[in-house]
């Protein structure tokens, strides 16, 4: 009988490995960028195309390679960090398990140019699948210079599964942030396709964070410093008055790598308690220094969980310290403005008598009774009292089951609601819902229809921050297909000379911010987004008030709209219209 245990060629073992270590661009970019990094690069250009599908280009003027150490990076578990066991729980650089070079190399073409510091003349070295294909001493710079190109080339499944340029880009844009903000004595190029994304000079951390996300943030950013003696933190946190409802300005990072804490960000949040409501999520760049032999930062295959011997004490550190950073900036407790609602306290006159308060309660009330009588009134009564006052075709309702008796006065109930008789019993109408469904269906028959452009009077121009222009270069074509028209002024703004004619023009920015926002916060490609999905954006930048139908003839004709929609009995986002109530629901109310 044969054996049935066998050794797996290194190739694919490489391979099984990779699928641990490279996920997708972002984790190539990663291991790349952490190990320039550690050989003390002050500079470092990441070069993309296609999000990283075709083309991976990471150049550092690090320390470099010699000819024998650049061939054995290649292999697996081969590192210059890691000696021997106490390193584990003794590390200070990034990049130590040996794995993500042998890794990288057995998913792609990998081609490294590098020089060492002290060597006169470099190497080139070409891999592909894992194989040495070309190793020779040629003139290079100081440093490494790291092309990875056809990522997954020899692994189609893989490949497949890759999301849109546009999703790809936004994980290395998370991924190049992380390492930036722990780094800001190192100057950062980002180019994508040959437009560069960040130019980013070596600065402080708080210039760092301005420039990678938004200047207008210097206002907000409130400095934490805190000694505890076995931990420093620094950094900042954000003004609560300037809180958003995404979590996208929330770092950790200890000891420059950079860390996720769902146990540390609960400190943060309770440090804001009674200064934010419950859809508000605060800002925060908090860096713990820490000696590393108190963290155990291998415990997750990205590097991102990190173990403290002392996270209770850590934890009440971080709310003191934020608290405290708080209020010496004298943030007081937030006020409900929307409440109108106080006590009326008199103001005390001692020359007037002090009587004993009294009631004015009736002993013979009935509430049931007062119940009954008032609801037979506005209820029962009117609708009665005015039955012949409106007519209705038998068109209105020629898509729904129940059809109404053609002479029933609409009852607008609240500013809110439209009642009226039906065969069965009594129609309601959410007034908002239908008006929403309305416009959604013009804005989509509009949308389908042949495209039209309405020049502006005047130019509208548009500001961003350098993540939201990358975000609308995304979704820019589709808009422009629909109708508006863009003239660029920089890398950053650019103007709005033309839009669809069902667009105000009013709404345009906030409609843009709104788009860039949905794209931020969710996985959706709204490149690919269809007519249905696009008309839904567009939606958000118009309001919709329920008090503008306010007589019988405004109601009829939102009726008649309404029953003329292709959906009239759910909404876009599937939230119910229209409901009957049965003459049996309501007897069973009695």
């Amino acid at each position: 009988m044969s054996n049935i245990i066998q050794i797996l060629p290194d190739s694919l073992a490489n391979q099984i490995a990779a699928g641990e270590v490279i996920q997708r661009p972002a984790s190539v970019i990663k291991e790349l960028v952490e190990n320039a990094i550690d050989a003390n690069a002050t500079q470092i250009i990441i070069n993309l195309k296609d999000a990283g599908r075709t083309l991976i280009q990471v150049i550092d003027n690090g320390n470099g390679m010699t000819k024998d150490d650049a061939r054995l990076a290649f292999e697996r578990h081969a590192t210059s960090k890691i000696k021997s066991s106490e390193d584990l729980f003794n590390i200070n650089t990034k990049g130590f398990r040996g794995e993500a070079l042998a890794s990288i190399a057995a998913v792609a073409s990998v081609e490294l140019k590098t020089k060492h510091k002290d060597d006169t003349i470099g190497t080139v070295l070409v891999i592909e699948a894992s194989k040495l294909t070309k190793i020779e001493s040629e003139n290079t710079s100081t440093g490494s210079n790291f092309s990875v190109k056809n990522l997954f080339f020899n692994i189609p499944a893989r490949r497949k599964f890759l999301k849109s340029d546009k999703t790809e880009f936004n994980h290395i844009l998370t991924e190049c942030y992380r390492i930036a903000l722990a780094h800001s004595q190192i100057s950062f190029s980002i180019i994508h396709n040959d437009n560069v994304i960040h130019k980013l000079n070596s600065e402080s951390t708080k210039e760092r964070i301005l420039n990678i996300f938004d200047k207008s943030l210097n206002k907000q950013l409130i400095s934490i410093n805190t000694d505890a003696g076995f931990i420093k933190i620094t950094g900042f946190v954000g003004n609560p008055e300037f809180a958003s409802k995404n979590s996208s300005k929330q770092y950790f990072f200890v000891n420059n790598r950079y860390m996720k804490s769902g146990y540390f960000h609960k400190a943060v949040t309770m440090a804001y308690e009674q200064l934010l409501t419950s859809d508000q999520k605060p800002n925060y760049f908090l860096y713990f220094d820490i000696d590393p032999t108190r963290i155990d930062v291998n415990i997750h295959p990205t590097k991102t969980e990190i173990n403290f011997d002392n996270a209770n004490n850590v934890f009440q550190i971080i709310i003191a310290s934020v608290r405290k950073a708080l209020t010496d900036f004298d943030i007081p407790p937030a006020i409900d403005f929307e409440n109108t609602e106080f006590i009326n306290m008199p103001s005390f006159d001692k020359m007037n008598e002090i009587k004993i308060p009294t009631t004015g309660a009736n002993p013979n009330y009935n509430p049931f009774e007062e119940t009954k009588k008032t609801t037979e009134l506005s209820f029962h009564s009117k609708i009665l009292q005015n039955k012949d006052n409106q007519h209705f075709g038998d068109t209105v309702f020629q898509h729904q089951e129940e059809q109404a008796h053609s002479t029933k006065k609409i009852i607008i109930l609240k500013e809110k609601y439209l009642l009226t008789p039906v065969k069965s019993g009594v129609m309601l109408i959410n007034i908002k819902r239908a008006l929403k469904q309305i416009k959604y269906e013009e804005i989509i028959e509009k949308i389908t229809s042949q495209k039209m452009s309405i020049d502006t009077i005047y130019p509208i121009q548009v500001r961003l921050s350098t993540i939201e222009a990358n975000e609308f270069d995304f979704f820019k074509p589709e808009l422009e297909k629909i109708g508006f028209i863009f003239e660029k002024i920089n890398d950053t703004a650019f103007n709005i000379t033309a839009t669809p004619p069902y667009i105000k023009v009013e709404d345009t920015t906030e409609l843009i911010k709104n788009l860039i926002k949905i794209s931020q916060l969710t996985s959706v490609d709204i490149e690919n987004l269809g007519q249905e999905e696009i008309a839904m954006q567009i939606l958000h930048s118009y309001s919709f008030n329920s008090h503008n139908v306010n007589n019988q003839q405004e109601a009829e004709g939102l009726i008649n709209k309404l029953f003329s929609c292709k959906s009239h009995q759910f909404t876009y986002d599937n939230k119910t219209i229209v409901n009957i109530l049965n003459i049996e629901q309501i007897d069973n109310l009695f």
